[in-house]
């Protein structure tokens, strides 16, 4: 009689793992438990192994990161199966903090990730958008400004790497005090996923280009992250400093906004020089 599972029991287990550096820039990495788990794949989960990292904490001079919990499936040849869209893994991130003291310090990581994410939300095309609202509020007692925002089940397709951004619900809020020059802001997203997407080559046949798909595993080796879908439940991203020059909507959606003048200037719709000292100003101001 076969097992329902075919689970090889763990041959990688860790606890209470540390590394703390005080020379130079300083930081602190301290992880609760680690472990690997093998899998004897079948048709019908072609898993091989879970990787599992569990009370991941960071903390250095600009930020403090937390990850209550990260799960890594890893596949096996998972397109033929009818499993993925090509992605070998699967990551799932439980409970993901992010706390940074001052935004003009913002993480190398975090930037790119946010500039990825606001060119995806200009360029790309929604496909779908349940609900969308923004708040303002101004409080005369304490010179205090609120800008809040909110979408639910928002979807983006972008088609420069065939993947779908979709987002179960997002919430937002900027707080400015304009008499103590402080500002903040909280970002919190539910149900995040980034997912690859089947291409339109892809023949009817599970196994007809399977050949190609082996050979084409070592280009992937340099863009692993390509080969990857990502799932986390919640995400919580608070600045404690925050400036409004840093918003790289602002920037990205200024500089989006002076390619489209320069367009119609060149067709002859506009003509006024107030138009370039107009762009030339927001452009400065965002960046």
């Amino acid at each position: 009689m076969l097992l329902p599972f075919f689970l090889v029991y763990p041959f990688i287990f860790l606890y209470s793992l540390w590394y703390k550096c005080v020379s130079g820039n300083w930081l602190d990495v301290t992880i609760a438990k680690i472990y690997f788990t093998g899998y004897f794949p079948r048709l019908s989960n072609p898993r091989i192994g879970l990787f599992k990292i569990l009370g991941y904490e960071y903390r250095d001079d600009a930020c403090h990161v937390s990850i209550a919990e990260l799960d890594i499936i890893f596949w096996i040849f998972p397109q033929s199966l009818r499993f993925t869209s090509g992605s070998l893994a699967t990551v799932e991130i439980h409970d993901f903090r992010v706390r940074v003291f001052s935004s003009s310090q913002t993480p190398v990581w975090l930037q790119k990730l946010r500039r990825n994410l606001v060119f995806t939300v200009l360029n790309c095309h929604t496909v779908r958008l349940d609900d969308i609202l923004t708040e303002i509020v101004l409080n005369d007692e304490s010179d205090e400004t609120r800008l809040s925002g909110y979408s639910n089940q928002w979807h983006i397709h972008n088609v420069f790497n065939q993947r779908m951004y979709a987002f179960g619900r997002l919430d937002a809020q900027l707080r400015r005090n304009w008499l103590d020059d402080h500002g903040s802001l909280a970002f919190i997203a539910r149900e995040c996923r980034w997912i690859k997407l089947p291409t339109l080559q892809q023949s009817e046949s599970r196994w007809q280009y399977l050949p190609y798909r082996i050979i084409s595993l070592f280009p992937k080796i340099c863009d692993p992250i390509s080969t990857v879908d990502i799932y986390i439940s919640r995400t919580d991203i608070t600045f404690d400093h925050f400036r409004i020059r840093d918003v790289e909507l602002f920037r990205q959606g200024a500089m989006t906004f002076k390619l489209n003048i320069e367009k119609l200037r060149q067709r002859g719709s506009l003509e006024s020089f107030t138009w370039d000292a107009f762009m030339d100003t927001l452009v400065r101001t965002c960046m």
